[in-house]
């Protein structure tokens, strides 16, 4: 099923299901009553930023023994630093883009328009890896993309809001929706793109890419917080106490896994499959919300979910091949190669 070929493949794709189910969860406990958070969420992207730094680089020493090893290889990959400038720059442009669309749309209408990453994905996904999906590919992802969407509606059903379908997609201000959904597909599909070595990233180790990433993700976030003279709201002491609480520390751990698991995922599968793994996570969500929380289903819940099923049945039919290309160096010459997921016997990290 959607081409997952072995155990390794099965493993990536769940775990990045389960903890990206887990953080809506633990997001929607950290809310008060009035639906509104107690922290500053700011506060938490940098913590969380800063925390996988970390963790990758405690990973890297745990693998190869040496702090100096470390510095030579990033000292030698410098370029690959100015590769991961361009995902992290468009990471960044896109979290504040969150906060202008949502105050331009209401949330039904701003996750509704979200939904149409899927297609831009895969038009970039043919671009960049030079790609052709088929037509049942395509139809699957638009059957999911359908999905989302209507999964999206509940939100104004319960809210009682309207929503006109012609000022949704016809308004001024899709443009910042359509800027936004860019920079989210495009940052995803070139960071598959430099973490399968299709650049010379690919000599480079995955934990040194991850730091090259999170280091650029700091400095582009600290600077849009200067632009925007938030930088001293989020240092004060008020918000870094406001983290301190249990659940938001779980948020921030949590995410981090997240970041990571997305990195492998992104290197031994591929952005296809990853939007297929995210609609995934709303039919899951939707039945743990149930039991957790209450939240009752909806028919636009039951519609939404045999959607994805279909689209997820249809994908399986023909999956996009998840094929890693690796650089090997010699010293009279460079050998590239394809290698499928499916072949390998193991998975190196």
């Amino acid at each position: 099923m959607l081409g997952l070929a072995d155990l390794h493949s099965w493993v990536i794709f769940t775990s990045y299901m389960a903890f990206s189910v887990n953080q809506g969860l633990l997001v929607t406990a950290t809310k008060d009553k009035n639906n509104q958070y107690n922290f500053n969420p700011t506060a938490v992207v940098l913590l969380v930023e800063c925390l996988k730094l970390i963790t990758c680089v405690a990973l890297y020493l745990y693998q190869n023994k040496s702090v100096i090893t470390m510095f030579q290889t990033i000292g030698k990959s410098y370029k690959a630093m100015f590769l991961y400038f361009v995902p992290a720059f468009l990471y960044s442009v896109y979290n504040n883009l969150t906060f202008v669309n949502l105050s331009k749309y209401d949330p039904t209408s701003y996750f509704i328009l979200l939904q149409l990453r899927v297609v831009i994905s895969g038009i970039i996904y043919q671009v960049l890896f030079k790609r052709k999906l088929t037509k049942i590919q395509w139809l699957s992802m638009i059957i999911l993309t359908v999905g989302c969407m209507i999964k999206e509606l509940d939100h104004q059903q319960i809210q009682g809001e309207s929503l006109n379908l012609f000022n949704l997609f016809f308004s001024p201000s899709i443009l910042l929706i359509v800027a936004q959904v860019l920079c989210s597909c495009f940052a995803g599909v070139y960071t598959e793109y430099l973490l399968k070595g299709y650049t010379s990233c690919g000599e480079v180790d995955i934990w040194i890419q991850n730091i090259f990433m999170y280091v650029n993700s700091i400095l582009c976030l600290v600077v849009f917080l200067l632009f925007s003279q938030r930088l001293g709201t989020v240092l004060q002491w008020e918000s870094v106490q406001s983290v301190l609480q249990t659940k938001v520390v779980l948020v921030i751990f949590n995410n981090a896994i997240v970041g990571l698991i997305t990195s492998i995922f992104l290197k031994h599968l591929n952005t296809i499959l990853k939007t297929f793994a995210s609609s995934l996570e709303i039919v899951v969500t939707m039945v743990l919300s149930l039991a957790i929380f209450g939240i009752p289903v909806t028919p636009c819940a039951i519609v939404s979910t045999l959607a994805v099923g279909f689209a997820i049945q249809l994908y399986s039919r023909n999956p996009v091949a998840s094929g890693v290309k690796v650089v090997e160096s010699t010293t009279s010459s460079r050998v590239e190669s394809v290698v499928s997921e499916s072949s390998r016997g193991q998975i190196q990290i």
